[in-house]
């Protein structure tokens, strides 16, 4: 990979026997591709359907390296098109499904577009600004209101999706409809869910600050996500981008920021002014209360205290 970009992978089986993630870059003159790929269907089925869809991008890629809406749906239709084929010549095979997600870019303009829960997400100035919506049974719930995006990662219902490559009918691939202009100091994160449901995205943002190399991010967010897991954790695998010797932008054409980093930054308010509300509001207005009324009942107003800020402990985002 030359000076445009700077990109590392870690791809690991997790506490399975089988790692059905597959990861794949490639260059074409100019323009860069990074794919990740989750595989479903066990039996071995999940290692190919990865495998296939990441390749079958991959060649797709070669032959039209154009950063493009229409390009991108081509080259997912492609890889949808070559598992239904595998299903039908290996019967034993007919489960095997692939999440996915690609990243594709030039010196100018990167174009994204995923079937799934692998994630995409795009940092500017050390700021997540952007990231894919999953296809997945609790997304669903949290589009209709019935569920909050912080809640996606412990939900019973985590690991069932809308969408994936290989099913009966014909794929529905999300696609950025307008390619996203990108600067100097961008940088990209795609990845399994495996890995996105043990790193919170303001860790992601914090691990990319204090990260020299795309190598150094990764092994941050790593060695968060290894003292969450134990046992018969997934697979997980995830591709770190950051653009190098790109030009300033020029303008700013951003994916609407999700709901996710919405809500998080949300709690954080909701933190903020319980803070201030126990420790700075409260004692002031129990000083002035005490130039007016007498006696004061201390261990009264002792015992309001330690309720409220038990209520601010119970409040305090995990």
């Amino acid at each position: 990979m030359n000076s445009i970009f700077s990109g590392a992978s870690i791809s690991n089986r997790g506490g399975r026997s089988h790692n059905e993630d597959s990861t794949l870059s490639l260059t074409n003159g100019a323009t860069y591709c990074w794919i990740v790929a989750d595989g479903l269907g066990g039996h071995s089925g999940g290692e190919e359907a990865s495998r296939i869809a990441c390749e079958t991008v991959g060649k797709s890629f070669q032959s039209d390296f154009k950063v493009s809406s229409d390009s991108m749906h081509k080259h997912l239709k492609s890889a949808d098109d070559a598992l239904r084929r595998e299903q039908e010549t290996h019967p034993e095979l007919v489960q095997m499904k692939s999440t996915i997600v690609v990243l594709i870019a030039n010196a100018a303009q990167a174009v994204v577009g995923h079937v799934g829960d692998s994630r995409f997400y795009y940092f500017r100035d050390w700021t997540l600004v952007g990231q894919t919506k999953d296809h997945s049974v609790p997304q669903s719930l949290v589009d209709a209101g019935e569920l909050s995006p912080s809640a996606i990662r412990h939900h019973e219902d985590r690991n069932r999706l809308l969408r994936a490559l290989g099913e009966e009918r014909p794929v529905r691939s999300s696609v950025f409809s307008t390619a996203l202009d990108i600067g100097k100091g961008d940088a990209f994160l795609l990845c399994t869910d495996g890995f996105w449901e043990n790193v919170l995205e303001v860790e992601m943002e914090l691990d990319l600050c204090k990260s020299r190399t795309t190598v150094e991010w990764l092994s941050h967010m790593e060695s968060r996500l290894q003292t969450r897991v134990a046992g018969n954790y997934d697979n997980y695998t995830a591709v770190a981008v950051r653009g190098e010797s790109l030009p300033p932008h020029t303008s700013c054409q951003l994916p609407q920021k999700d709901k996710v980093i919405k809500a998080t930054r949300s709690v954080g308010w909701t933190h903020s002014l319980l803070r201030l509300a126990v420790y700075i509001i409260l004692p002031v207005s129990i000083m002035t209360l005490t130039l007016r009324v007498t006696p004061i009942n201390w261990k009264l107003v002792q015992h309001a205290v330690s309720r409220l800020r038990d209520t601010f402990r119970s409040h305090k985002p995990q």
